[in-house]
């Protein structure tokens, strides 16, 4: 009967980095059980069990799912678990926005919180960002998609183009936890992903349906764009077909879109994976061209100042998006292992690959200006 009553979130009360909610008389409490990935109701005498990484209770959810959900509880009932039937109803509501967790990517750093951040919009729409302040998830507007992505491609994101890690295959909101891809070497695979939502509500986003390949409202594709995608899958799936083209394209002039459709559907291609790989081209070469325009003449000699670490941390990260992705994947470890030497590592890591660092850095200021 204790439990059956109103719980207020105690914001100066952090457990596994999640924040505690109360009961009125601060005997029992609602906390998020780390290490089982659950929420569960303690009381005051297991408070010290609790900070320790314990994970005692008088009752617990058999699912990550928030625990305003009222479904998936079970209690204490004489030594042993059964299922409760619990009523439950928010009397008051979050103002933080939503902030979700999401584990099940191959890259590690993917796998994290991620806070709404209303001041910050990308492509029409709030983006969501991890701790660190590193990753971000956002909205890839010409792909009516979720994707996420890294600040060292802030930039073209913000310019409309579609870069990042993982993206979801189609137009609902990123806390449904199926339907991820996420990079692998060259190209794409899939994902198991969780999602968590740890406060907040997450709004509908039932009413956006991905566009059929090649529609207007979808990817937005010029003619040449689709010529150029219809080759890549005969060169990938039928190459034997590739000097039939140039009739299709006759064929179907003024229907390319129809024509990329029914490839894709063919050959069972992904036509959003396609079109984010040829995003992903035109950021490269319109990296190229701002590099170009850096105007770098007289910094042969020039000293690199003293940044911040994490505007070190960015620079490495660019260094190794360009040169070695796969060590990308080290880069945490080489950031905590070089912790207040970050210049040095970044001075380490030009070398390595040979880019002068202070025209490096030109390039990188000229592309956020």
């Amino acid at each position: 009967k204790e439990l059956n009553t109103r719980f207020h979130i105690r914001s100066g009360e952090l457990i596994a980095d999640q924040p505690t909610y109360w009961d009125p008389s601060g005997v029992y409490f609602i906390y998020w059980q780390k290490s089982l990935r659950r929420w569960a109701i303690c009381d005051l005498k297991c408070l010290q069990a609790v900070k320790e990484g314990q994970n005692p209770g008088w009752a617990y959810r058999g699912d990550p799912g928030h625990f305003a959900n009222a479904c998936g509880w079970k209690e204490a009932r004489s030594g042993q678990w059964v299922d409760a039937i619990v009523d439950s109803a928010v009397v008051s509501i979050c103002t933080k926005g939503l902030k979700v967790e999401l584990t099940g990517f191959s890259k590690q750093e993917l796998n994290q919180q991620f806070l709404e951040k209303p001041e910050e919009e990308i492509q029409g729409r709030v983006s969501f960002w991890d701790p660190t302040n590193l990753y971000f998830i956002y909205w890839q507007s010409s792909m009516k998609r979720w994707a996420i992505c890294d600040t060292a491609s802030l930039n073209a994101a913000k310019k409309g183009l579609s870069p990042g890690w993982a993206y979801r295959t189609d137009s609902q909101h990123f806390a449904k936890s199926s339907g991820w891809m996420e990079a692998w070497g060259a190209g794409w695979r899939a994902a198991a992903v969780t999602c968590t939502v740890l406060e907040g509500t997450v709004k509908d986003d039932s009413a956006l349906i991905k566009a059929e390949p090649g529609a207007e409202s979808g990817t937005q594709l010029s003619v040449e764009q689709i010529k150029v995608l219809v080759t890549k899958v005969y060169e990938q799936k039928n190459p034997a077909k590739l000097a039939d083209l140039e009739y299709l394209f006759v064929k179907y002039q003024g229907r390319e879109r129809e024509l990329f459709g029914q490839v894709c559907t063919k050959y069972q291609a992904d036509a959003a994976e396609l079109a984010a790989g040829l995003s992903n081209e035109a950021e490269k070469e319109e990296e190229e061209q701002e590099a170009e325009a850096a105007g770098q003449d007289g910094l042969d000699d020039a000293p690199v100042p003293d940044l911040s670490p994490s505007e070190f941390a960015i620079l490495i990260q660019n260094v190794y998006e360009r040169h070695k992705p796969e060590k990308l994947a080290d880069l945490a470890k080489l950031l905590q292992k070089y912790r207040s030497r970050e210049k040095e590592l970044y001075l380490m890591v030009c070398d390595r690959y040979g880019v002068h660092p202070s025209k490096f850095l030109a390039e990188q200021e000229a592309k956020t200006e």
